[in-house]
């Protein structure tokens, strides 16, 4: 069983790229604070990933929120990318053998980045820094499967944005849940295979009697 870890490096590639969204906040003093949102791939549900930040040590901390989250909600073949499954990919020789793969599968990826933040203030500063990014898409270019000899181009597209509210009536909280869907077209690609390079060539040729003649005495 071979594994390029392609999915993990498209998460890795994601979480690279939301570890750069920062919030502004004043701090007692009047000085503008400026820091990144932490961020984590989670594979849980959605509806319970939170549960264990809303507690009365998140609402006084303020290093607690705003914290995100990336997830996968599921894989799907795109069968409109399809491409010849029997053609070779990532060839590569050596002098005693070539390794190549053949053609990836087109799969679409829906990401959920979520973010958990204090109040509208924080969240449309996080809304209109993220949602720019897309316009409405982006490219990554990620060396994702073993053997690459450039990297592949992988478009990211922008679906929508949802704000919620955290219920929390015990201690007042102003927690608010953003939600941006997200589409990755991203592939899986075939285990590398191995053939012994050809060494030696062997060739035998059956000729006609007059052909053979001909060859040891040929006509004037």
């Amino acid at each position: 069983m071979y594994n390029h870890q392609t999915i993990r490096r498209y998460i890795a590639s994601l979480l690279d790229l939301f570890g750069r969204v920062k919030i502004q906040n004043f701090n007692s003093k009047g000085d503008l604070i400026e820091k990144n949102i932490p961020v984590v791939f989670y594979n849980r549900e959605k509806s319970v990933i939170l549960d264990h930040l809303t507690d009365r040590n998140m609402l006084v901390n303020a290093n607690a929120v705003p914290r995100a989250y990336v997830i996968i909600d599921s894989i799907v073949r795109d069968d409109t990318r399809i491409m010849n499954r029997n053609k070779k990919i990532n060839v590569s020789h050596s002098d005693s053998s070539i390794e190549y793969q053949y053609n990836s599968m087109p799969f679409t990826f829906n990401i959920s980045y979520i973010v958990l933040c204090r109040g509208h203030g924080e969240a449309t500063q996080i809304l209109e820094e993220v949602v720019p990014i897309f316009n409405p898409t982006l490219a990554l270019d990620i060396y994702d499967c073993d053997g690459a000899k450039e990297p592949t181009r992988i478009l990211v597209k922008f679906l929508d944005v949802t704000l919620e509210p955290e219920p929390n009536e015990q201690y007042s909280s102003n927690l608010i849940t953003i939600t941006f869907g997200l589409e990755l077209q991203g592939w899986i690609y075939q285990p590398i295979k191995s053939t012994d390079r050809v060494k030696e060539l062997l060739m035998r040729y059956h000729l006609k009697k007059d052909c053979f003649d001909r060859l040891i005495d040929p006509p004037l």
